[in-house]
């Protein structure tokens, strides 16, 4: 689903405008909202790469919440590379392994070595916005720029809502 589908400016974005605003006040009710739709919405497009948000979601929340209880500036940075790693690490993977393989077959083929054989990684929509746009978020989280957004539902609506 793109926004500009039909399907999106006709049923999916009206109706979570209506479920938004029939919602309780409670922010966290609605930033939970915001993910779940988030996620249809993604879903949609990529249903067999959702699991890769939601790890990475499950990661950076509890790295942010532990990088958020202590004062070391140090302590928060050291929180902080392990996501980014994770999240680079998963951006290279998928943008890159198949040009790493072919390259190495490529070459092995000039000095007769056997070729690797596997199957092609395909590329996840838009997972390169998504996961590039996780390192400068957690950097506001140790700046303190938006520590007050430290519960699941922010953390990940600041990074994913929408997303594709």
């Amino acid at each position: 689903m793109v926004f500009s589908s039909l399907l999106f400016l006709t049923v999916f974005f009206p109706l979570f405008v209506l479920g938004y605003f029939l919602l309780p006040g409670k922010i966290n009710i609605k930033h939970l909202y915001i993910l779940a739709a988030s996620f249809i919405f993604y879903a949609w497009g990529e249903p067999k790469f959702v699991w890769i948000v939601f790890f990475t979601t499950i990661v950076d929340y509890f790295l942010v919440k532990k990088m958020n209880s202590y004062d070391d500036p140090f302590k928060r940075k050291l929180f902080l590379v392990f996501p980014i790693l994770l999240n680079v690490g998963l951006l290279s993977y998928f943008k890159y392994f198949n040009f790493f393989v072919d390259s190495f077959n490529q070459l092995g083929s000039i000095f007769d070595f056997p070729l690797i054989k596997v199957s092609q990684i395909v590329l996840p929509i838009g997972i390169s916005f998504l996961l590039l746009k996780a390192s400068p978020t957690l950097w506001m989280f140790i700046g303190g720029f938006i520590s007050h957004l430290i519960n699941f539902g922010s953390i990940r609506c600041t990074l994913f809502f929408f997303q594709s």
